[in-house]
């Protein structure tokens, strides 16, 4: 699978919920953006509590009065 610029992307969203982006965004955080080392362990726990959070796309509205 490749984006409209022709790179190919890691990973593929139909495959699982992990994409490229996901991946930066919990690279970003365990490294506390890039200013700190991290082990697999903990690379592993920022990925399982992002996975944890409900995706805002796919959340149901609350609050909204028909």
């Amino acid at each position: 699978m490749r984006c409209a610029c022709g790179y190919p992307f890691t990973f593929v969203r139909s495959v699982g919920k992990m994409t490229d982006q996901r991946f930066a965004t919990a690279i970003k955080k365990v490294s506390a953006n890039d200013t700190r080392y991290f082990t697999m362990n903990q690379f592993e726990a920022v990925v399982r509590r992002m996975r944890l959070k409900p995706d805002v796309r796919t959340r149901p509205r609350q609050g909204l009065v028909s």
